[in-house]
């Protein structure tokens, strides 16, 4: 669940190419240890208390159902966001070119921009892409997040022999996959003094 308070998905294709670099550098790389991993640096998140998911209800309710919104956890992202949307990119791309479905991953909600949530999800359907370069005016967002996906497209046109690779890298679970460093912060916690204390570098990751 992205906030309000959280800034536009804003990563450029310098970013991405970057981080699709260092996966190949760490698919390449000789002699690993098979618990070695790929880490995306830490994710700051908040799980919501029942009393957060009655008052957001109306905004998680259109990207939800009320069974998934009563029993399953919700999480705030705090920090991560950019991240995180960018690897459900990458995962959509993988899944419309490797004619493959990954099921019951974690879903992207956007407080302030649910349009947001449907254009990110449209990217898993490979006959809308016409559409959303038209859509990618209207919006900032829409703008970034299309603009990362051609990017996307761009470098693996590069490097096809990737896609498999990276795809197993991003699903694995037993060993040499991709994880994050996991810090939950406490209910109590209010999470734009946290967003603030993390982003000057004052919060210290000891429950991660």
């Amino acid at each position: 669940f992205i906030r309000i308070y959280q800034r536009g998905y804003k990563w450029d294709e310098d970013q991405l190419n970057d981080l699709l670099n260092d996966f190949k550098e760490f698919i390449d790389s000789e002699n690993k240890h098979v618990d070695e991993f790929y880490c995306l640096q830490p994710i700051v998140i908040k799980r919501l208390n029942k009393e957060e998911k009655e008052n957001c209800q109306n905004t998680l309710l259109k990207s939800i159902s009320e069974q998934d919104l009563d029993e399953k956890d919700i999480y705030e992202v705090i920090d991560g966001q950019q991240r995180l949307t960018t690897v459900n990119l990458i995962r959509s791309y993988l899944e419309n070119n490797l004619n493959v479905e990954m099921e019951d991953l974690p879903k992207l909600i956007y407080e302030i921009r649910p349009e947001s949530n449907k254009f990110l999800d449209s990217f898993r359907n490979a006959s809308n892409f016409n559409q959303q370069k038209k859509d990618s005016r209207s919006s900032i967002d829409f703008f970034h997040m299309y603009t990362i996906y051609e990017a996307i497209e761009t470098w693996f046109n590069t490097n096809p022999t990737y896609r498999t690779k990276i795809l197993k890298l991003l699903t694995a679970y037993r060993s040499n996959n991709v994880r994050v460093i996991w810090y939950e912060v406490d209910q109590i916690e209010n999470s734009i003094e946290v967003f603030r204390r993390f982003n000057v570098g004052k919060i210290p990751l000891n429950n991660a």
